[in-house]
């Protein structure tokens, strides 16, 4: 089955749909933790939940501290050689025993966790503790190898299918919730194993599949891999795509910490029949139908982002408008429950791709992108859960004070990219672009010119310099310059005035 979007064709692969199992199973068994609110006062899980964010911290903490060990002790930023990248991502031995751990781990511990009320167990704190610590290791084993499974793909494969996980995700969540201890173990098991059976025939297919994109990756990056320059300009293109996502990820974090315990935040309970057990799964196929209609009309790849920066700011103002506008306990508020739900699947969605996009503009090897990601998730949700009792229905009120900030910290930044762009411009003639990229498409045809290399050429054709199309496509000027040469070379050019003429040689 394949998806169009934009002109390009995505092939739907169903073994990259185990993150979304993976997914929906891990969160709502940090959500429900085997609790009934109505009889118990879930302080012991709370300390599951607050141990398993503690650890996650740990375990990112020392993963970005190895990672700059190494760049101290071998003086590079440690990118991965051409051959050394394809040997990871095509080994799938190498993550195989890592996968089976990191199962076994979320397995045994999602299961006692929420199995422990159908069995009468006794659980103490100590018990939680090392469950939590379990649990992290599991979630953190698992994110990284699905990591290196989607890095692996092109921009727009890898948002379809992140999109659709985010949809089984909310599905997943509402089977769980039936309050059946016996069919929440059953589906959580489930969850686990196919994710694993997914994640292995991942692996398996980088192992049997050459990867376009990051072939293409490597050979940008082989000029000028150990320049300082390039290194500091790759990294400053990806803080550029991460902290306005990565912002909202961590407002993100911090509000379902604070409503974890739905009786201090006065939030519903939801039940297996009732309305409010359906906003989550609504909420997650409403934005996994948006997106894919976004993508199949955005025209060509570099859209990618694009939605990523409108989606953000859009999910982020519906959940600062929703509290405000909706009084509370209304049939309105029962129908149209699942909005914030929306905006909540919205943001992990393009925080989970705009990771995959910081991960190219570095150059760098996905841990320390990954790490910084689950470091700021861990800590926000751990700060929450931590200030439930102190804070308890007034957090709705800082919740809407954070989210304000970042939408007037988001029109700054907006405002910025609008003066940045027209400054990148070279030429004060405005380009019609419609006609600029049927021209390129023409000269891309009739002299070789590869698919990167025609993106690079759609923008020097509408006049933008080096460190503009460097910032749009995610590369180092390094790379647009090596692009340039080549597509000089190929066009038998030896300026940007000459390219120019040539593409305005059909303008009358």
């Amino acid at each position: 089955m394949n998806i169009l979007c934009g002109g390009q064709s995505v092939r739907l692969r169903p073994h990259l749909l185990g993150a979304g199992l993976l997914l929906g199973a891990v969160l709502e068994v940090l959500r429900a933790s085997g609790i009934d609110w109505t009889h118990e006062d879930g302080s012991l899980a709370l300390a599951f939940n607050q141990w398993t964010a503690v650890a996650l911290i740990a375990l990112a903490v020392g993963w970005c501290a190895s990672w700059i060990a190494g760049i101290l002790r071998d003086g590079t930023t440690q990118r991965l050689r051409s051959a050394e990248r394809r040997t990871l991502l095509r080994d799938s031995s190498a993550g195989a025993p890592t996968a089976l751990a990191a199962t076994t781990a979320l397995l045994l511990t999602g299961c006692y966790v929420s199995g422990a009320p159908l069995l009468a167990m006794p659980l103490s704190y100590a018990s939680m503790v090392i469950t939590g610590i379990a649990f992290a290791f599991g979630i953190a084993s698992c994110a990284a190898l699905w990591f290196r499974v989607y890095e692996n793909l092109d921009p727009a494969d890898s948002l379809v299918h992140a999109t659709l996980c985010i949809g089984i995700a909310g599905i997943v969540r509402f089977i769980m919730s039936s309050h059946d201890p016996i069919a929440t173990l059953l589906v959580f098991a489930a969850c686990c194993l196919a994710s694993y059976a997914g994640l292995i025939a991942s692996l398996s297919t980088n192992a049997a599949e050459p990867d376009a994109a990051s072939d293409e990756r490597d050979e940008a990056s082989e000029d000028g891999s150990a320049n300082a320059e390039t290194a500091r300009i790759a990294a400053k293109s990806a803080l550029h795509i991460l902290w306005l996502p990565l912002a909202a990820l961590s407002i993100v974090g911090f509000i379902q910490g604070l409503v974890w315990n739905p009786v201090v935040s006065q939030t519903a309970i939801a039940g297996p029949l009732n309305i409010q057990a359906l906003d989550v799964p609504i909420g997650g196929l409403v934005a996994c139908g948006a997106v894919i209609i976004a993508l199949r009309l955005m025209p060509s790849e570099l859209r990618c982002q694009s939605i990523a920066d409108g989606g953000v700011p859009i999910a982020m103002g519906i959940l600062l408008l929703y509290p405000v506008i909706i009084p509370q306990e209304t049939v309105v508020n029962d129908l149209l429950g699942w909005l914030p739900q929306l905006g909540f699947a919205l943001i992990v969605l393009f925080s989970w791709q705009s990771l995959m996009l910081a991960q190219r503009a570095s150059r760098a090897s996905g841990a320390p992108v990954l790490a910084l990601g689950l470091l700021l998730a861990a800590l926000s949700y751990a700060v929450g859960l931590t200030l439930i009792h102190v804070i308890g229905t007034g957090g709705r009120d800082l919740c809407l004070v954070l989210l304000t900030i970042y939408l007037v910290l988001f029109c700054i930044f907006l405002a910025q990219e609008t003066r940045t762009e027209q400054q990148g411009r070279t030429s004060d003639e405005l380009r019609p672009e419609t006609f600029i990229h049927r021209r390129c498409d023409e000269l891309a045809g009739e002299h070789g010119i590869s698919p990167r290399e025609t993106e690079v050429l759609y923008l020097l054709g509408r006049g933008y310099n080096h460190t503009y199309i460097a910032r749009k496509l995610f590369v180092s000027e390094n790379t647009v310059r090596t692009h340039v040469r080549h597509i000089y070379g190929k066009l038998g050019l030896s300026s940007r005035e000459e390219l120019l003429d040539l593409i305005d040689e059909d303008a009358s």
